[in-house]
């Protein structure tokens, strides 16, 4: 493929300079304005906060009794700093899980996509295990009925994606798995903008069941990094009554934390949740108040996103969730190594997805299957001469 041109893609940045400095400008003020009230927050315990406020705030909800807290612990060389992780990661099996697709349509006719996850769990002993899952999607297996049936949409490969990475999490459940990290958000708010509410339920209960079924067992966590979340925003602006746009939460706190510090844990009380009660296999299950998340800053840019179940809050394991996470982010130089090597390993190279339209292709000739090739899409892959 032909390189960009440097000068010309220059050009095209500069004229939107104007632009890009007034939408920062709007940013500096409306985050100058949630600082201010953060900085008169961490004034009083964050349960004074919250006794001051006539009524219920949205957004979140601090459950701690401080706003942050230090790491405590510094490190000469980068060996100690290793030296720390492995200390902290001997014999703590950790699970990372993380997905990928390829879906054929641009290239052959049929209506088909391939789906992967792969599971790292790495026993931190001195072995490790990948579990990799695969599934073809076809229009006979979506989920809800279309008048177009052979419409194979990205939705329902998002959320066979969704399920399969749930699935495989699962599956990688050993005995004594300390920690399954998933690259991905507990919160679904995402799904219920413009027309794609309808999948909020497929993915809500594949979810569902996942927290379901680790509860007790193996603490589950979601990694979110970076994040565009705004709930400590939207608290602050029902405490102080800031009218300004709600900012980044990652941006507000960046701040406050220096290397592995993190924030408090808050209970989120985004309006999604409100849904996340339902019944599997004849037990009630009901996480409607019992996401929680805080902010860990384990590189130095903005802080990442931890979410996860309460249940590992009330059995006092936030600080060990926190360390096991801190550990690993060591290994993996400022991210979960274990999600990192679960993504190293899911990728579905441009390679792969050849092999795919070539075994699905050979599938096709040997079956006596109609199907047709985009020469557009063969010719975008080769490379300019």
């Amino acid at each position: 493929m032909a390189e960009i041109d440097r000068r010309m893609v220059l050009e095209a940045v500069a004229d939107k300079i104007e632009t890009l400095k007034d939408i920062g400008r709007r940013e500096r003020v409306s985050l100058d304005a949630y600082r201010e009230a953060y900085e008169s927050a961490r004034e009083r315990s964050p349960q004074a906060v919250m006794e001051s406020v006539d009524g219920t705030v949205g957004g979140c909800v601090p459950l701690e009794d401080e706003w942050e807290f230090d790491f405590g612990r510094s490190f000469d060389t980068r060996r100690d700093m290793r030296d720390w992780a492995g200390s902290v990661l001997k014999g703590e099996p950790i699970s990372g899980v993380d997905g990928s697709q390829a879906p054929a349509g641009k290239v052959l006719s049929l209506p088909m996509a391939l789906v992967r996850a792969v599971a790292f769990l790495n026993g931190h002993d001195g072995g490790y295990e990948r579990l990799e899952r695969y599934r073809v999607l076809t229009p006979e297996d979506a989920s809800l009925e279309s008048p177009d049936y052979y419409r194979l949409n990205n939705l329902e490969v998002n959320f066979t994606r969704f399920d399969l990475e749930n699935e495989v999490a699962l599956e990688s459940l050993r005995e004594g798995t300390s920690l399954v990290l998933i690259d991905n958000t507990f919160i679904l708010s995402y799904l219920m903008t413009g027309g794609i509410s309808e999948y909020f339920e497929l993915h809500l209960k594949s979810l569902l069941n996942l927290l379901a079924r680790t509860e007790g067992k193996s603490m589950v966590a979601g990694v979110v990094d970076p994040s565009q979340s705004k709930e400590i925003s939207d608290m602050l602006s029902d405490v102080y009554g800031i009218e300004k746009d709600r900012v980044n939460d990652s941006a507000l706190v960046h701040g406050y934390l220096g290397r592995f510090d993190r924030t408090c844990v808050y209970r989120s009380r985004r309006r999604v949740l409100r849904r996340y009660g339902s019944e599997l296999e004849g037990r009630e299950v009901d996480y409607r108040n019992e996401i929680g998340f805080f902010y860990l800053k384990a590189h130095s840019y903005r802080p990442m996103r931890v979410e996860f179940p309460l249940w590992i809050w009330r059995e006092g394991l936030v600080d060990k969730l926190a360390d096991l996470i801190r550990a690993s982010c060591v290994l993996g130089e400022g991210y979960p190594y274990e999600l990192s090597k679960a993504h190293e390993h899911v990728t579905i190279s441009m390679s792969d997805r050849e092999r795919f339209y070539e075994i699905v292709q050979g599938v096709a000739e040997r079956e006596g299957i109609d199907y047709s090739i985009s020469q557009k899409e063969i010719k975008k892959r080769r490379p300019v001469r």
